[in-house]
């Protein structure tokens, strides 16, 4: 079985949050082959998006909780992907918004695209534009760089 990784940043998203991990468990339920992981990051938002997601943790084991001091988009995929890399070592990793901009119902679309040997940024995939995918191993060098950009 592979694994993927999906990296969701959030600051103030209990709302999102609270229907987004649902519906993406649900689906991924539904996705043979595949162990699908939620690593939530999360900078201690006013909105207490930390003690919904806490409480989604109960009910789905895949899903975890990452917290930063620091706010940052950049910082909070480039500590998601580490996480991930370094915890989970998944197969696939990728991304999605909080903001529920992201239908979840298009990862197993997604998902057999990149079984079927379609490359993740290909237009064969023509759900890419909702997923931002990185190859574990590509990210991995750029987080161990010491100047990754």
């Amino acid at each position: 079985m592979k694994k993927a990784v999906i990296v969701l940043p959030t600051y103030n998203e209990a709302k999102n949050v609270e229907e987004l991990i649902p519906k993406i468990f649900q689906i991924a339920a539904t996705v043979a082959n595949w162990e699908i992981h939620v690593i939530i990051v999360d900078s201690y938002s006013p909105d207490r998006t930390e003690d919904a997601v806490i409480k989604l943790i109960k009910r789905y084991p895949r899903l975890h909780l990452l917290r930063l001091k620091e706010r940052g988009l950049g910082l909070a995929y480039l500590s998601g992907f580490k996480t991930a890399i370094e915890k989970l070592q998944p197969y696939l990793l990728f991304e999605m918004d909080a903001d529920l901009s992201h239908d979840p119902k298009n990862i197993p679309e997604f998902l057999k695209a990149i079984e079927a040997g379609s490359p993740p940024c290909s237009p064969q995939i023509p759900i890419f534009r909702f997923f931002r995918v990185f190859l574990p191993r590509s990210i991995a060098t750029l987080i161990s760089s010491p100047t990754p950009f």
